[in-house]
């Protein structure tokens, strides 16, 4: 199986500089975590991707999404409602 890593220009204010993304990507969407929760979350997803997939551990981006149940609905609800 074959990954590939994108170099992608990015300019923060005026200074431009070559980024690579790896591919590939690995999004979690869920509650709000610390940084100790997240960093292990990240570990292990990436561990567990490359024993699946066999691609080199450093191939993988993982991004985390946090939500609070204020900003997810279900049921025509929010989640704060629902779960009190």
């Amino acid at each position: 199986m074959k990954y590939r890593n994108y170099g992608v220009i990015i300019n923060f204010g005026g200074n431009k500089r070559k980024e690579m993304i790896h591919m590939p990507f690995i999004q979690f969407d869920g509650p709000q975590m610390n940084k100790e929760k997240k960093a292990e979350l990240v570990a292990k997803l990436t561990q567990t991707a490359h024993e699946v997939l066999g691609i080199p551990e450093q191939a993988f981006s993982v991004i985390i999404r946090e939500n609070s149940m204020d900003n997810i609905g279900a049921g025509g609800k929010l989640l704060s409602e629902t779960h009190k």
